[in-house]
């Protein structure tokens, strides 16, 4: 059963669960221009950074008109097993770093998580291959759109009973009506 705390320094504003979700709380809020704007309770889905050699999942926290970006597995282990010990870091047990439900996750000393690199390194290898497969569809068109640059993506299912491999991918381009617009594709 998926259990919610508040995230720390950011009550009120965000929780996260047991199961490694973040979702807003429902708020208003005026923006810069002085227009009020109401937030819903809603999960917010996380990023992989496409220049990263890390398959960890970020997630951007908002607080007073400034972003900050966190660790999703750094969020579930200290709401729902904190520690004072600074020197600990988030080992996941499966070795995936999209894995952040807290069950797969333990604080262990840097050279227990270092001791522990053989087996990431095989999930490492995979997250290059679907990098590769992201940065591959710099310069085509896609939607008639003109992909100048991949800022990121996420990897999953299509939520039905076949699951397809799915890799949508964060793209700048150049009709876009945002200047960071999603694609999906499917394998």
């Amino acid at each position: 059963m998926e259990q919610w705390k508040t995230v720390t320094n950011y009550e009120g504003l965000y929780e996260v669960s047991n199961l490694g979700n973040v979702r807003t709380m429902p708020r208003e809020y005026y923006n810069s221009i002085g227009r009020l704007h109401k937030k819903k309770k809603k999960v917010i889905k996380g990023f992989l950074q496409v220049k990263s050699k890390t398959n960890y999942v970020r997630i951007a926290l908002w607080k007073d008109g400034k972003s900050k970006k966190f660790f999703i597995h750094r969020l579930v282990m200290n709401a729902f097993n904190p520690t004072d010990n600074d020197e600990l870091e988030v080992n996941h047990i499966d070795y995936n770093g999209e894995n952040n439900k807290l069950t797969n996750l333990e604080w262990v000393t840097k050279s227990e998580n270092e001791s522990s690199e053989a087996g990431k390194q095989s999930a490492i290898n995979a997250r290059e291959r679907s990098r590769a497969e992201a940065q591959s569809y710099v310069g085509k068109k896609i939607h008639n759109w003109n992909i100048i640059e991949v800022l990121g993506f996420v990897e999953g299912s299509n939520g039905t009973r076949e699951p397809k491999q799915m890799l949508q991918i964060l793209v700048s381009c150049d009709l876009c009506k945002h200047p960071n617009t999603y694609v999906r594709f499917y394998r």
